[in-house]
């Protein structure tokens, strides 16, 4: 291994992937930020799921392909990028990038919950035992039990823990401190726009809270209220909010979604923030909403030509289509 390269404990089970080409575009992918969040939810995925450790594993396959293909397309034609990266195995490549950002992500998980060394190494060799049985091929022969996995997550999770959060607003948190660190991670430019996006209608409190059920689902998955509240609570302490209000906020936050959360239908698994009750008051109130979102998106449009890109989860959310709100432009721009 060249001696500018850090020493990662996944060199120990597949050398030549920190060597020559596969470290090369490894080092790539791991210092791509789309891939980092991607990494992080494979790492939610298996706490929440045990399954997940082998099913999510197609994600960061692709993401790895997506990165390295627009790598190479925007190189320029030398044979790095070319010839040599079509005989290039992915394996290598995807084992160096997973072994960068693993390393990087523990060891700021250690420093930000300052974790002593016998923590650092137990979760982090824990971790390299898991993944290897589903990347590498000469390590598949080893039997994985579902015990390793709840194990590992169980230590990840307790080493989460404290009794206090790093912000005023973090009073109504009930899982202090597991996703504090991460919601920064995710909390990026595009994020922190979709909140900006919500704020111009009717209902702010309904508002943020389906946005933050929306955005804690794609990051974290499944349904969960201290997520969905650890992403406000960064974005207001973002926009430098005053605790005070910022309080009486979340709270309302939480007991709408609590509310929201009691309501699902197990069964049928019907969708935030739909009732089982009450169906016509709620529609009612839902399609003024959704009004709302609407106009909104129309009106960024018309000034933002990156509005699609802006507006995507928001509109996702309350069911709007591009080709609605292109119609309603040209209408405007005809009248």
């Amino acid at each position: 291994m060249p001696a500018n390269i850090p020493f990662s404990q996944g060199l120990a089970y597949l050398p030549p992937a920190f060597e020559g080409l596969p470290y090369v575009f490894g080092s790539i992918v791991a210092d791509n930020s789309y891939f980092n969040q991607t990494f992080i939810r494979y790492v939610w995925a298996i706490i929440s799921d045990f399954n997940q450790l082998l099913n999510f594993r197609i994600q960061l396959i692709k993401e790895t392909q997506r990165i390295l293909e627009a790598s190479r397309s925007l190189a320029p034609p030398d044979p790095l990028h070319s010839k040599e990266y079509q005989k290039a195995d992915e394996i290598p490549i995807l084992w160096c990038a997973l072994s960068l950002v693993s390393d990087r992500y523990f060891a700021d998980k250690a420093a930000s919950y300052a974790w002593d060394e016998t923590a650092i190494e137990r979760i982090t060799s824990g971790w390299y035992s898991l993944i290897a049985t589903i990347f590498l091929p000469n390590a598949m022969s080893r039997k994985l039990h579902a015990k390793d996995i709840q194990n590992w997550a169980s230590d990840f999770l307790t080493l989460h823990k404290r009794n206090e959060g790093p912000l005023p607003t973090c009073n109504h948190c009930e899982s202090k401190c597991y996703y504090g660190h991460d919601v920064r991670n995710f909390l990026d430019e595009q994020t922190l726009l979709e909140f900006e996006n919500v704020l111009g209608i009717a209902d702010p409190v309904e508002a943020i809270a389906s946005l933050s059920n929306s955005i804690s689902e794609r990051f974290f998955g499944g349904q969960n209220i201290d997520a969905s509240l650890c992403f406000v609570v960064h974005w207001l302490k973002d926009k430098s909010a005053p605790p005070d209000k910022s309080l009486l906020f979340i709270e309302n936050i939480r007991a709408l979604l609590s509310e929201q959360y009691s309501l699902l239908d197990s069964a049928n698994k019907v969708p935030f923030p739909a009732k089982k009750s009450s169906l016509d008051s709620s529609t009612a109130h839902s399609n003024a909403v959704r009004q709302q979102i609407f106009e909104s998106v129309v009106q960024q449009a018309m000034t933002d030509a990156a509005w699609i890109y802006a507006c995507a989860s928001v509109m996702q959310i309350h069911n709007i289509s591009v080709p609605e709100i292109e119609r309603e432009l040209n209408r405007r721009r005809q009248s």
